[in-house]
């Protein structure tokens, strides 16, 4: 029996987050306030703000925080590669977490760390990989409005968890399903 490196996307996210973890506790947590956190006081000019944009979501603030994120990543990240693809799920990790970013920078003064964007996108995401003939499962409708009306109740909340990137990560992943679902009636 061998290993395989069955879901590389999956796994480099996981992988980059947990250097990152290490490398914040040998170095101090200058290293992930830096590099791994969004901070909308940067500005849109800054490098290190621009590079934060797509840098946050490897950063966490403890432990317990990447081990919860990184959880749901290897449980779903792996199904949804190998229903959509490597690329395109990398593409879809990229393109939504600049959308978080973009919206906190925009609408919010917080700082912002973390892969529970991505994970609300791969929970979502996930709810689309039974469809048939391009039918919108019943099941993508539950989940979406069930996690997304939890954050958005949630959000009254001063917790310290930004249920913005959660209902941003979720409403990513709808939107891609519903474009794969849409694509499946062209090509189907």
């Amino acid at each position: 029996m061998r290993l395989t490196w069955n879901a590389p996307v999956t796994l480099a996210v996981v992988g980059t987050s947990t250097a990152v973890m290490v490398a914040t506790a040998i170095m101090g947590p200058w290293f992930t306030q830096w590099f791994f956190v969004l901070d909308p006081g940067r500005g849109w000019f800054n490098p290190l703000g621009l590079l934060t944009m797509l840098t946050y979501a490897f950063g966490h603030g403890s432990w317990e925080h990447l081990a919860s994120n990184m959880t749901f990543l290897l449980l779903l990240g792996p199904l949804l590669e190998e229903k959509y693809g490597s690329k395109d799920l990398a593409i879809m990790m990229a393109i939504t977490t600049v959308a978080i970013a973009v919206v906190n920078n925009v609408f919010f003064s917080t700082g912002l760390l973390g892969a529970s964007g991505l994970v609300f996108l791969l929970i979502v995401l996930s709810s689309f990989t039974n469809l048939r003939q391009g039918a919108i499962p019943v099941t993508a409708i539950l989940v979406a409005v069930l996690f997304l009306g939890k954050e958005f109740l949630a959000g009254f909340d001063s917790d310290g968890i930004s249920q913005m990137a959660h209902i941003m990560g979720g409403i990513c992943g709808l939107a891609f399903g519903l474009l794969a679902t849409d694509s499946s009636k062209h090509n189907g």
